[in-house]
């Protein structure tokens, strides 16, 4: 039986086998290091920072101020989550308003104005409807003229 011309050639069972061991220890040097980051990151300290005054007599030993400060590797990764939850519901957000404006002229032209007035938030809107909106100073861009000194 001749070989096809479009099928790779046959690999020897020692050959195999040489593959499957530099898989496994590419493998287990991939564990290892994972391991020491892992050592690493859980014992790192937070920085420390120095007591409120007001609180300075509630002062707890040193060996539990040290435990306080260390990094949990699982309270980072909660923290991760809960940022990763709130960009996802901005993002949301950004989108329905978009669509509102999108969809209404006039809701748009006074999102506009209310705007360029420096309103920012949800308290600042509810003044801008019913007319009480103090306009904010804002700072508008303006050409800078460069100066060039020849020392």
């Amino acid at each position: 039986m001749e070989p096809d011309e479009d099928q790779p050639p046959r690999t020897s069972r020692t050959e195999k086998r040489r593959l499957h061991l530099k898989r496994l220890q590419a493998i287990e040097r991939r564990r290892k290091r994972h391991s020491i980051k892992q050592h690493s990151i859980r014992q790192s300290k937070l920085p420390k920072k120095p007591p409120p005054k007001e609180h300075c007599s509630d002062l707890k030993g040193k060996e539990e101020a040290e435990l306080d400060q260390e990094i949990q590797v699982q309270a980072i990764i909660d923290v991760l989550r809960s940022m990763e939850r709130h960009r996802q519901s901005l993002r949301e957000s950004e989108t329905t308003l978009s669509k509102w404006l999108r969809a209404s002229p006039e809701f748009s032209g006074a999102w506009n104005v209310f705007m360029s007035a420096g309103g920012i938030s949800a308290e600042d809107f509810d003044k801008f409807l019913d007319g009480k909106f103090r306009a904010k100073h804002t700072r508008q861009k303006r050409h800078l003229r460069l100066i060039m000194s020849r020392s």
